[in-house]
């Protein structure tokens, strides 16, 4: 009686798939041909502000060899960060470090960047290249942006990958990065999220030799609302004498 229950609604199911296969011609097709043949991933990193960071292009190529691509990236807060004087960054850990890249602005927000070369072959991983972005210093005393983070987005029609008969490789699976600034403290003039002797180096630089601080707050370490060579003296204290440390 198992058995022959478990026939029948094999042979239901069997007939419900045949009346939906029938219903819409070519839906398994289209459904396996919606699988990416590429997936690209911008990637998420931290930062300080006033820094050059690093946008690194990731991609698995899952199905024919890659030898043109044309990337249009665009960044959501060109008040908050620009695209480096240099933006490309091509070295030994790309697979594009011998290729020939091009790069074109649109606008502080978008460039586009394209590029042709010994073609990447199917089932190979790797960065495909690595953008140059600069965080831009608040201009302000204090930081109190409550939105830190600058996302990066490529796709669309001003990105593509071709292969070496300039065929289009298509669907291509697109995932957006960001670069998010870190909070800042008072004393942590180089903002490397520790306070130390390089950071009284930095506030020398700054009081003296108008050297950067960003933003100005960080060298207000004993908070008086004015950055002086009290605060230095603060710092040294609090660094080499156990003093107290920066408000």
């Amino acid at each position: 009686m198992e058995n022959y229950r478990r026939k029948v609604w094999s042979g239901v199911l069997l007939l419900m798939t045949s009346i939906v296969v029938a219903s819409f011609p070519g839906s398994a097709k289209s459904l396996w041909a919606q699988t990416p043949k590429v997936y690209v991933d911008l990637g998420d990193t931290t930062s300080g502000w006033n820094v050059q960071d690093t946008i690194t292009v990731f991609i698995q190529n899952m199905d024919e060899p890659i030898e043109y691509f044309q990337l249009l990236v665009t960044m959501s807060r060109p008040d908050l960060a620009y695209w480096d004087s240099i933006a490309i960054w091509s070295s030994a850990g790309t697979l594009t470090a011998s290729w020939s890249v091009g790069l074109q602005y649109y606008s502080p927000a978008a460039i586009q960047i394209t590029g042709y070369g010994t073609a990447i072959p199917a089932y190979t991983s790797g960065n495909l290249i690595k953008l140059l972005v600069h965080t831009v210093c608040p201009d302000a005393w204090a930081d109190t942006l409550q939105d830190r983070t600058v996302s990066f987005t490529a796709g669309g029609v001003g990105s593509w990958f071709m292969t070496p008969t300039f065929s289009f490789i298509s669907p291509v699976d697109w995932t957006s990065g960001s670069v998010t600034v870190r909070p800042t403290s008072r004393g942590d003039l180089n903002q490397d999220q520790v306070t130390d002797i390089f950071d009284i180096t930095a506030l020398q630089d700054y009081l003296f030799n108008n050297g950067p601080s960003c933003p100005p707050t960080l060298a207000d370490v004993n908070c008086d609302d004015v950055a002086d060579i009290f605060d230095l003296i603060y710092l040294i204290e609090y660094v080499f004498n156990n003093g107290q440390p920066p408000c």
